[in-house]
């Protein structure tokens, strides 16, 4: 497959590449749409407001139980089970049942979870293959299969990755030969396999920027969910763990910056696997059509990013 990729002299200075196996994509040179020009709001400008910090309590309106439940599944349901495979390493916080749900439904192979006290544990293994006996004093379990998970009218981004479709995204280096970007299957969270955007550096500094072509349609006045997760990895020196300080995820055009902010400290889901979720409003002055970008910095490791589950929604 034949990537896209941009590459900018205008704008940075790269030091040496460093070798790395990788078919190079497609390149041209331009001088007029690097990172660091379109990513900044001219004058006069009004950024949106948003919350940079992200949430670690989720509250969602995708998932709405079924009424009645389905006889033919298992929901809410108490009781034990005796195999925990495919059970996420790490509960989520989420505010009530239904936000359980839309946690289920936006991670790639979640099938089952468990919701008690706020915390919600998901799993990627079906009821039936997980040993499962009824005690009223167990904990209740329920199947994705009891609800209703409709994102029709909320989400106006979507990515899981999960067709392998790359030719919507463009690798914008300011030097060839320092950046690539392709699908890998990779293990996530409770060791399934699965799809994702991995961005490779083959350089010791700049950056880079993986931006989708399409835009996206932002309503002036509206309010707005980013979720995203990503994954760290870098040969013969593991992951960054939980720092994430070198990407910053954006949503821009030539004339305005919707959105901005850099990922702190993430959810750990397992797998060295981390989610984020922001909150951002747009003025009445704002709207349109904007780029989703997500930027790196090199690291210096020949690192590699992983990154899966991209939506954004109306809040």
């Amino acid at each position: 497959m034949l990537l896209k990729s941009i590459a900018f002299f205008a704008f940075f200075v790269l030091g040496v590449a460093n070798a790395k196996p990788c078919k190079p994509g497609a390149s041209v040179t331009s001088s007029d749409l690097s990172p660091s020009k379109t990513t900044t709001p001219t004058s006069g400008t009004t950024s949106a407001s948003y919350d940079a910090t992200p949430s670690l309590g989720y509250s969602g309106d995708i998932c709405n139980g079924k009424n009645p439940a389905p006889n033919n599944r298992v929901c809410g349901a108490h009781g034990y089970i005796t195999n925990h495979d495919g059970a996420w390493e790490f509960s989520l916080s989420a505010a009530d049942l239904d936000s359980c749900a839309d946690l289920c439904f936006r991670r790639t192979g979640c099938v089952t979870f468990s919701y008690m006290d706020s915390w919600c544990q998901l799993f990627s293994t079906q009821i039936s293959n997980m040993g499962f006996s009824q005690d009223r004093k167990g904990p209740p379990f329920h199947e994705l299969g009891c609800f209703n998970c409709v994102p029709d009218g909320h989400l106006v981004f979507n990515v899981d990755f999960s067709d392998s479709a790359i030719e919507d995204w463009t690798l914008i280096t300011a030097e060839k030969y320092t950046f690539f970007f392709d699908i890998q299957r990779v293990k996530e969270p409770a060791g399934i396999m699965s799809n994702a955007v991995r961005i490779l550096e083959a350089t010791t500094s700049g950056r880079v920027e993986l931006r989708h072509d399409p835009k996206v349609t932002l309503e002036a006045g509206g309010s707005y969910q980013i979720f995203i997760s990503a994954q760290s990895k870098s040969t013969g020196n593991g992951s960054l763990g939980d720092d994430f300080g070198l990407l910053t995820i954006m949503l821009y055009n030539k004339n305005d910056r919707a959105f901005e902010a850099k990922p702190g400290k993430g959810i750990p889901l397992g797998m060295d696997w981390y989610s984020w979720q922001w909150s951002f409003s747009l003025d009445e002055s704002q709207g349109g059509e904007y780029y989703f970008s997500i930027l790196a910095d090199a690291s210096g490791l020949e690192l590699d990013w992983y990154f899966d589950d991209i939506y954004i929604e109306v809040k």
